[in-house]
């Protein structure tokens, strides 16, 4: 079994890996709206700047959320981990609708069989990846709620 002391350690390192990944990926996309690359078609370039802009929300909530997540396991504060927590726990509904969705449209798309079953061996190791990624930052909020909880109950302050 993990030490608080470790899996205090493994959650930073998952918060310090969210708000890079988040960060760059959002940075870059501003970016890549501020500075256009190739001249489009106006109805493409509206649905590709919708599409952008509902990314760059994506991308900045994430980038947000991680800053709270880390801030939060280095105070050990767990109303600011809370809404990261809860981020992730809808980020893993819709990845498990989208492998769905995606096992789904094989099917309509006549695919054969290997790479049907390549499609959902991906989809279930992307999952199982970011369950990994997740556990030990839950497990942690979890035992800081309930020690604020215990606090808050017995009236120790």
């Amino acid at each position: 079994m993990m030490s608080s002391a470790d899996n205090k350690k493994l959650c930073m390192a998952v918060a310090y890996l969210n708000a890079a990944i988040s960060a760059v990926l959002f940075f870059s996309l501003i970016w890549d709206l501020v500075v256009p690359d190739v001249p489009t078609p106006e109805e493409t370039k509206r649905v590709a700047n919708i599409v952008d802009a509902g990314i760059t929300l994506y991308l900045g909530i994430w980038f947000i959320l991680s800053l709270m997540l880390t801030k939060g396991i280095s105070t050990n504060r767990c109303y600011l981990m809370a809404p990261f927590v809860h981020w992730n726990v809808f980020h893993l509904i819709v990845m498990a609708l989208l492998m769905v969705f995606g096992v789904v449209s094989s099917f309509k798309s006549d695919y054969s069989f290997w790479v049907m079953l390549l499609e959902i061996i991906g989809y279930s190791l992307l999952l199982a990846f970011l369950i990994f990624c997740y556990m030990p930052v839950r497990q942690y909020y979890q035992g800081l709620r309930q020690i604020s909880d215990y606090i808050q109950k017995e009236g120790l302050k």
